[in-house]
């Protein structure tokens, strides 16, 4: 879709050429983000907008065998060809939205430019799907405790655990900042059939999270493929609450186990074959919550995960990994930690087919390099 095509209510063309973006996001304004690019009035022309590069260091830099989290995300500049800006809120105050996937409609398909859509605080109850022709979408939201979109679906009911999610990501290049996915589907009770519950299904490449929210009981977070970084963000869940077969970085989150009435599983990770090279990384991340869980289980013959400089509270099983009774993984899954701390670090008693990494072998998984995170992710300056 051509710019000069756009509603009225989302851009209009100066007398300079460049295109005047009518509002005001105040929600990136406050987290700093997109600085000097949509300021309310602004007439510079995202497409040209200057880079100032004189700080664009990348997070996990390695020192001494420490990582040092640089984030990409800092409260300044955000740098991204934005042409186009939709706005939602719940009451519909200044917003031509009261419905996200109403505002996802509109994206134009297959659009190179960013399209930047903001949503106001509550929580919109809601399925949300970003299809694959809806590549280039930014979600923003005023913080991943106010911006909150929740559904219900089960397994069961969406006839099966993929399409299960409260938010499909279907399409390349999608970010995210400060909002809550959520699935409030009640909690498997052992004798209810499908009633695995997915908060977010990524199956796109290319997808960023900063600061966001991911809320489940069993299954909460479908990585199920591409390439994807998640920056401080706070994923709960009981059972498999993070699982797929993608390449992901998840740098500074927080993983909050709510399993008190029976053993969790924090990741279950689906690589099959040594061919692939997908796996899980989490990297300055923190371990709480409730109950007793295994780092992961060998959900397919290549499993891979690592922990690395993660605290972990007293809540993860000595032995830490679980293969599932299969023990002809011992010889394929790669389950690594390093540098890892707090009780639940405790290796004297782990399973044999994990291992303690040296900073040799744990330094591939330590950056975005991992991700191959220097040719797509968001620049923050």
């Amino acid at each position: 879709m051509a710019r000069s095509s756009w509603p009225a209510w989302c851009c209009r063309r100066s007398r300079a050429s460049s295109y005047e973006l009518d509002l005001a996001i105040k929600c990136c304004l406050n987290q700093g983000e997109y600085v000097g690019m949509l300021r309310k009035g602004a007439t510079e022309d995202p497409s040209t907008a200057q880079k100032d590069d004189s700080s664009t260091a990348a997070p996990g830099a390695v020192a001494n065998g420490k990582v040092e989290s640089k984030s990409r995300l800092k409260p300044s500049t955000f740098h991204a060809e934005v042409g186009l800006v939709l706005k939602v809120s719940l009451n519909g105050h200044d917003a031509k939205f009261t419905s996200i996937q109403k505002a996802v409609d509109a994206v134009p398909p297959n659009c190179r430019s960013k399209t930047l859509i903001t949503i106001g605080p509550g929580t919109y109850r809601e399925k949300v799907i970003v299809d694959r022709t809806k590549s280039n979408v930014i979600f923003q939201g005023q913080g991943y405790q106010t911006t909150i979109i929740a559904w219900n679906d089960t397994a069961l009911s969406a006839k099966g655990t993929t399409s299960s999610h409260t938010v499909g990501i279907f399409a390349s290049n999608f970010t995210a900042y400060d909002i809550s996915f959520k699935n409030t589907a009640p909690p498997p009770d052992g004798v209810r059939k499908g009633a695995q519950a997915v908060a977010v299904n990524i199956e796109a490449d290319q997808a960023a999270f900063y600061r966001c929210g991911f809320y489940g009981i069993q299954d909460t977070v479908l990585d199920n493929r591409g390439k994807h970084y998640y920056k401080d963000c706070f994923i709960e869940g009981a059972t498999d609450f993070i699982f797929g077969d993608a390449r992901s970085l998840f740098e500074g989150c927080t993983l909050n186990l709510i399993s008190s009435d029976h053993r969790g599983m924090i990741t279950a990770q689906a690589r099959e074959s040594l061919d692939s090279n997908t796996g899980f990384s989490f990297v300055n991340c923190k371990i709480i919550g409730k109950g007793n869980a295994w780092l992961g289980r060998a959900y397919r013959a290549y499993a891979t995960v690592v922990f690395i400089n993660t605290n972990m509270a007293n809540i993860i099983a000595m032995d830490g990994w679980n293969d599932m009774g299969k023990p002809t993984y011992h010889r394929t899954v790669f389950f690594g930690e390093y540098g890892c701390s707090g009780p639940g670090a405790n290796r004297s008693k782990r399973v044999s087919y994990s291992k303690q990494l040296s900073l040799a072998e744990a330094r591939p998984f330590m950056s975005i390099s991992f991700i191959e995170g220097d040719k797509w992710l968001p620049v923050h300056t």
